[in-house]
């Protein structure tokens, strides 16, 4: 029976066997073949059975029916033709038989791609290729519109568990420490317990390569885990995410219900996900590195004047900033509540080589200790009543750069201790926290 396969567009991957009379195309409600494509007119073209085939009626259409790249009105088709309505492209498949071979599945994709090798298992598989190309050019643009990484961790492992045909996706990301944390997974309870294969993530770090086992009771290398048994995990793909040739996240799918599992195309389709998703992932670091640096600049042009006098006085303590400026010495300005502490210690922040990175202030006095605790050292997701998600304290922020700490006199004795481990050991935990970060 012929079919008409959609092979571009929102509503790539669909398939619609022809008989009967005649069938509209459109994205109305008359439509017997309805699309969701914006640009295609609510009744664009109809079919109409002829002879032994069909022939394509355009029905006065606001932007054409194109066949095979031109302008028609009327067109009998012929077995392979591509018609293109809006953004939406469609492929005619006509009666198969057993003198009639398998259309080419280059010839049913659009111009430009004729040096790519398919390999053609039916049409399924040119649906499902051209399904994922689409998901793929939708997921660019979500990326390319995402304005914090806790937007476009989702995308990444929803694209992943829908299009791998996947039961479970987890993305793991390195964070500064080394260690791998969950960014995001496919499952909506936040409760639930990130129990995955570690031996293939391993594997994946280690190695830097996508890993695939298709049938994970069975694989030599996974054979007696743990983790493969108590999570009953049939088949599953590791793909790493990697940043200017180093890695930075990765991947996870897995399957867990019978009769499913991966092959290599669905390893490629992964890995392609992990390229664009590094290189996301990577824009997003630098741009909030560059916002950082550039509102750092900005205070530095507003403060840098503003330390102004000819007295010998302030010629010293001028004398003074240019000495400290250029070591990375603690260093304590005393003097009287109002005289000028915090303008000197930005002064000396603007001529050091740390000028380009953060300069932060604490005023210590203005702080509880259970919050100057968390102010300075950050802290994890449920430390405390109100800790809803992991936060950074000052010694992160101004990592690189300048940590200014007003009234340091007023920290209880407690805080004190951590405070001057930290300036000896530069490393400290946050609150709720088991992990050094040094």
């Amino acid at each position: 029976m012929p079919k008409l396969v959609i092979t571009e567009g929102p509503d790539a991957g669909r398939s619609f066997p022809l008989s009967g009379d005649e069938i509209i195309v459109g994205r109305g409600d008359a439509a017997a073949i309805q699309v969701s494509d914006l640009t295609v007119s609510r009744e664009h073209f109809s079919l109409v059975p002829e002879g032994t085939g069909w022939k394509l009626l355009d029905r006065g259409s606001r932007n054409r029916t194109l066949v095979n790249g031109d302008p028609v009105l009327v067109h009998f088709l012929r077995d392979g033709d591509r018609i293109a309505v809006g953004s939406t492209h469609f492929a005619y498949v006509g009666e198969v038989s057993a003198s009639t071979p398998v259309p080419n599945a280059l010839d049913l994709l659009p111009t430009g791609f004729e040096n790519v090798t398919v390999e053609l298992r039916g049409l399924a598989d040119i649906a499902r290729g051209a399904s994922r190309l689409a998901a793929l050019y939708t997921f660019t643009e979500e990326v390319s519109r995402a304005e914090r990484l806790d937007d476009l961790y989702p995308c990444i492992t929803r694209l992943a568990r829908e299009k791998c045909d996947a039961d479970r996706a987890f993305l793991f990301v390195v964070d500064r420490s080394g260690e791998l944390m969950t960014a995001a997974r496919s499952s909506e309870d936040a409760a639930e317990r990130v129990s995955v294969s570690r031996t293939v993530i391993d594997k994946v770090l280690q190695e830097g390569t996508s890993i695939v086992a298709a049938d994970a009771y069975g694989d030599l290398r996974l054979q007696g885990k743990a983790s493969i048994v108590d999570n009953a995990i049939r088949s599953v793909m590791c793909a790493p995410i990697v940043s200017r040739g180093r890695t930075i996240g990765i991947l996870y799918v897995d399957i867990q219900r019978d009769g499913r599992h991966f092959e290599q195309e669905d390893l490629r389709f992964l890995s392609a996900i992990g390229q664009q998703a590094g290189i996301a992932i990577d824009n997003l670091i630098l741009r909030d590195a560059l916002m950082a640096e550039n509102h750092a600049l900005r205070s530095q042009v507003t403060q840098r004047h503003n330390l102004v006098g000819e007295s010998p006085a302030i010629g010293a303590v001028l004398t003074f900033i240019g000495k400290v400026a250029r070591t990375d010495s603690t260093v304590m300005l005393n003097g009287e509540s109002g005289t000028g502490k915090e303008l000197v210690a930005r002064a000396i922040h603007a001529a050091s080589p740390r000028a380009n990175k953060p300069f932060v202030a604490v005023n210590c006095a203005a702080l509880t200790e259970s919050l100057l605790e968390s102010e300075l050292f950050g802290h994890e997701k449920g430390a405390f009543t109100g800790a809803t998600a992991q936060a950074k304290g000052r010694f992160e922020l101004a990592d690189t750069g300048t940590l200014f700490l007003d009234e340091v006199g007023e920290l209880s004795p407690n805080v004190q201790t951590k405070f001057l481990r930290v300036l000896e050991e530069s490393c400290f935990q946050r609150v709720g926290g088991a992990r050094q970060i040094h």
